[in-house]
């Protein structure tokens, strides 16, 4: 057994067993975290975090605590 949240653009995938159940109360916000090794960034990872700023870019007051 397991669990995970989803976007619903991955629905098709239905293997036996499968199961999508939608939440009952949809957040207004998602909280994310993205971590990466203090050893340089490759161009690889600059692109990811790149293109990850772009869809969910840093707010400018970020709710909690970030660290830097």
């Amino acid at each position: 057994m397991g669990v995970t949240l989803t976007l619903p653009s991955v629905r098709h995938i239905n293997p036996p067993g499968l199961v999508y159940r939608e939440l009952a109360e949809p957040r207004t916000h998602l909280a994310v975290a993205v971590v990466w090794r203090d050893q340089g960034v490759g161009r690889a990872i600059q692109a990811v975090l790149d293109t990850f700023e772009q869809i969910m870019p840093t707010p400018a007051d970020p709710p909690g605590r970030v660290l830097g």
